[in-house]
């Protein structure tokens, strides 16, 4: 497992072509710009493997306009942006706002991006069928600890 900070982190699981990334605290534009550098570096980073972002614990302090400036970001760094699916777990309006500016601004990229309010549809939309939501709620828990 790989740990960014107490505000990012995430995992990698190679035999799901998934990676969950996990965001809690207060998160400002450049904390997301640094983490996609770190996750970039790691070893098991597979820019096709399906992405979840979960941001129900996150104070996302994102403008519009920041939005716009970190997609134009990935834009530019090798090997990150690959046909894969995104979905970003909310709980509440401000998160869902950044989440769906996110993927307005991401519209010309070969992403197919979703946003969701509950971690099992999250699953389903990833085609995660045999990866269950206590699965997830156990990663999620160790990334808490």
């Amino acid at each position: 497992m790989s740990i960014s900070s107490n505000i990012l982190k995430y995992k990698i699981l190679k035999e799901k072509r998934i990676s969950i990334q996990y965001f809690s605290g207060s998160i400002e534009k450049k904390d997301v710009m640094n983490f996609v550098s770190e996750m970039k570096a790691d070893a098991d980073f597979n820019a096709t493997f399906n992405t979840i972002i979960d941001l129900r614990n996150a104070q996302v302090n994102i403008t519009e306009n920041e939005v716009k400036e970190y997609v134009d970001f990935i834009k530019n760094v090798d090997n990150f942006i690959s046909k894969r699916k995104i979905v970003v777990i909310t709980s509440n309006p401000n998160q869902y706002i950044s989440a769906f500016f996110s993927k307005q601004y991401s519209k010309d990229l070969p992403l197919q991006f979703n946003i969701f309010s509950s971690v099992e549809p999250a699953l389903f939309y990833l085609d995660l069928l045999d990866f269950t939501t206590e699965k997830y709620n156990q990663i999620i828990s160790e990334f808490r600890a």
